[in-house]
């Protein structure tokens, strides 16, 4: 919670439950499976709208959770507190160590800060289309699970979405040179968060939660 506190209200990493491209997503498959229940086969239809029905709950249940600060206040602390029982505690504690260290590296930078806005579409002109630029808040964040009918149609839908567009917005870093000295800006916390990103994600989808964890000895 600690970990996911930071990647939310410091990183900024949207939710899927809030505004955001991921909610819309996920409502538009609602809309798909409850506008027409006729279309469906009755068993098919319980089950998916019970796959909405708890993204929706255990989503909401979260994000209370998430926007209480307290994680975040006591990041360090607990952490340093923290003792693993075994080798999945020993991974999360490491992934925590690292994304800890990195916030104290940069306390309030987020995934937005260095974000490329050359690619962004003109709202102003006519022929503004939203679909021209995957925008960072698009392609990260937090979503319901990773497996499942519900996780492929969402995934379907995003793929989709993805294929009309024409640029991807990333991190950039540009520079003048006309004379001036240079600054001391650098990639270095995209450098370290996205591979933790990565990192954190195989740990929490591969990991075989159905098996007995191995107690480390004392």
């Amino acid at each position: 919670m600690c970990v996911f506190s930071y990647l939310y209200h410091t990183a900024r990493i949207p939710y899927y439950t809030e505004d955001s491209f991921l909610y819309w997503q996920y409502e538009m498959v609602s809309e798909w499976v409850t506008g027409d229940p006729d279309d469906w086969e009755q068993i098919d239809y319980y089950d998916y709208v019970s796959q909405l029905r708890g993204a929706l709950h255990y989503g909401e249940t979260m994000l209370r959770r998430l926007w209480n600060t307290v994680h975040l206040d006591h990041f360090g602390e607990w952490l340093n507190r923290f003792t693993p029982c075994d080798d999945l505690d020993m991974e999360c504690h490491a992934i925590a160590q690292k994304l800890y260290a990195l916030w104290q590296h940069y306390p309030e930078t987020s995934i937005y800060t260095h974000a490329d806005t050359s690619c962004l579409p003109d709202f102003e002109e006519d022929g503004y289309d939203d679909y021209e630029c995957i925008t960072m808040e698009k392609y990260i964040g937090f979503v319901a699970c990773t497996d499942g009918w519900l996780y492929e149609n969402v995934q379907q839908s995003v793929n989709a979405y993805f294929n009309e567009s024409v640029s991807k917005q990333e991190p950039v870093l540009k520079r003048y040179f006309d004379g001036q000295p240079q600054d001391t800006d650098n990639l270095d916390f995209e450098c370290r968060l996205f591979p933790l990103l990565n990192e954190l994600c195989y740990l929490l989808n591969n990991y075989d939660y159905g098996n007995e964890r191995t107690t480390l000895p004392a």
